[in-house]
């Protein structure tokens, strides 16, 4: 698997999309959509993965990108297969990004890794955006606490674990911030009332502004604008 996917890194990189040709791994059919799914997460995105175009892959794509996230040579594209599994917000999507931060890795990680693992409760929270999904707003909630993450099999080479910990709860809040659920409003009143410090405080009530405003509008039109004012500020 990990031959054939520097592969088609490779063809990526030097051939072009165009001419592209379907792939295979063991037990996915070789189709145009299963290109079509690793085309678009091996691309780089300055303003991040666009919603609505990871959206059109539908949740057929699901298990594919589920077989991408599981090779060791696409880790530079994680990032990207990570945040489309969110966005298409499948039945199968919640168990593989829990899976992914919980059963995958032992040991001490890589910085790059991590960069990875700091996308999933944001995946998460647009899971539960999308379609009812109980599971992903207790896994946020649950989250949101240190101690969650004190339990994890896996360190981090370059940072201590309570910055791990702090780092993945206040990653938890956000995530609880997507989904634009009454949940996640109640659980994010109720931290704001004993924030633990005033950087927590101002993220908290960030976070409580937007998942409001995605429960007004939507989690696409919210993605629409928040993409618009971030392009706007880079100058581009």
């Amino acid at each position: 698997m990990t031959s054939l996917s520097r592969k088609w890194i490779l063809i990526l990189t030097f051939v072009g999309w165009s001419s592209i040709p379907p792939f295979s791994y063991a037990g996915v059919a070789s189709t145009s959509s299963d290109s079509l799914a690793l085309n678009f997460v091996s691309r780089t995105y300055i303003h991040g993965v666009p919603y609505d175009e990871a959206r059109k892959l539908g949740p057929g794509a699901v298990p594919t990108l589920k077989l991408l996230l599981g090779d060791i040579a696409l880790k530079p594209y994680w990032r990207n297969i990570i945040l489309t599994i969110g966005f298409i917000g499948g039945p199968e999507s919640y168990g593989i990004l829990r899976s992914f931060t919980w059963d995958r890795f032992k040991g001490e990680l890589d910085d790059e890794t991590f960069s990875a693992l700091i996308e999933v409760p944001d995946a998460m929270g647009c899971i539960a955006a999308v379609r009812e999904s109980p599971e992903a707003l207790t896994y946020l909630e649950k989250g949101t606490s240190r101690e969650t993450w004190a339990r994890l099999p896996w360190a981090v080479k370059k940072y201590p674990p309570e910055y791990v910990a702090e780092r993945l709860s206040n990653l938890s809040i956000s995530g609880l911030s997507w989904t634009g659920s009454p949940q996640a409003e109640r659980v994010l009143i109720k931290l704001s009332g004993k924030p633990r410090d005033e950087r927590q405080r101002r993220a908290l009530q960030v976070s409580l502004n937007r998942t409001r405003e995605i429960a007004r509008i939507g989690l696409a039109d919210y993605v629409k604008t928040w993409k618009e004012k971030t392009t706007h500020r880079g100058g581009n």
